[in-house]
């Protein structure tokens, strides 16, 4: 039950040859940017919050949080390499959506209950700081999109 569905347009796609590599130069070169992208945002979302609030406790959560939600939603969007998110049939495959609710669950786990937040040294977020962290996960995951965009161009071309 874990599997997903066929996808059909695995089919139009030309078979490798025999001797390539499974993972490619641009998508060495996608890893690359997705992990630069993540962790430069993550620095820069840090920076600006400690800066502002001068709470490194705050800084932290609220980066913790971002990389998180971040990380979860970054599996729908490589699921597929050849199509947009949005044109990636999200629910046909119920573990995947399964476990990505649980690890939303498990993060607000880790954020709001005392002996988890001592654990984790997070605090709870008000709306404002979960704002944030809805605003920077799109804005990561837009520019993950972007990036998926040019691989795309760029295998076409190939």
């Amino acid at each position: 039950w874990n599997l997903p569905p066929e996808d059909p347009s695995v089919m139009r796609e030309g078979p490798r040859g025999r001797m390539s590599a499974i993972v490619d130069r641009p998508m060495k070169s996608f890893i690359a940017l997705i992990s630069a992208v993540s962790g430069l945002g993550g620095l820069l979302l840090f920076w600006m919050i400690w800066r502002s609030s001068q709470s490194l406790e705050l800084a932290q959560t609220v980066t913790f949080a971002t990389l998180s939600m971040t990380t979860l939603f970054l599996v729908f969007s490589v699921r597929s390499l050849t199509r947009p998110l949005w044109k990636t049939p999200l629910a046909s495959n119920p573990a995947l959506l399964f476990a990505g609710a649980l690890g939303v669950v498990t993060l607000i786990l880790g954020l709001t209950v005392p002996f988890f937040q001592r654990l984790l040294h997070t605090r709870s977020l008000g709306a404002e700081e979960w704002g944030l962290v809805i605003g920077a996960t799109v804005l990561m995951i837009a520019g993950i999109e972007a990036m998926k965009s040019m691989l795309i161009r760029l295998r076409s071309r190939a």
